[in-house]
């Protein structure tokens, strides 16, 4: 599963889309469904109109691209982390969207 990280860099200049293509020998590539919505987000925030169609053209070729899990599946899971880290005893550094994301993978 592919983090929205690598996607910034990739955008970015700071990695080659290319490069992601080493890991193909271990298992088929996926994103996450809150994934796809953080690149989403990036292109509706973005204020530039240049560089937001530049940004949503990026975007759809992923999600053109890659195949997305669906949320609904790991739903169940994401309630059990989510309740677990959100206890007040728990300090926790992880955000809502990156226990999705634990829950997806």
């Amino acid at each position: 599963m592919i983090d929205s990280n690598i996607f910034f860099d990739v955008e970015n200049g700071r990695l080659d889309f290319e490069a992601l293509s080493v890991f193909s020998k271990y298992e088929d590539a996926f994103i996450a469904a809150v994934t796809a919505s953080e690149l989403l987000s990036g292109v509706h925030m973005t204020k530039k109109v240049g560089t937001r169609l530049l940004r949503a053209a990026f975007v759809e070729s992923i999600l053109a691209k890659m195949p997305l899990l669906e949320f609904e599946e790991v739903a169940r899971t994401y309630a059990e982390i989510y309740t677990y880290f959100m206890k007040p005893r728990v300090k926790s550094v992880l955000g809502v969207y990156d226990l999705q994301i634990a829950a997806t993978a």
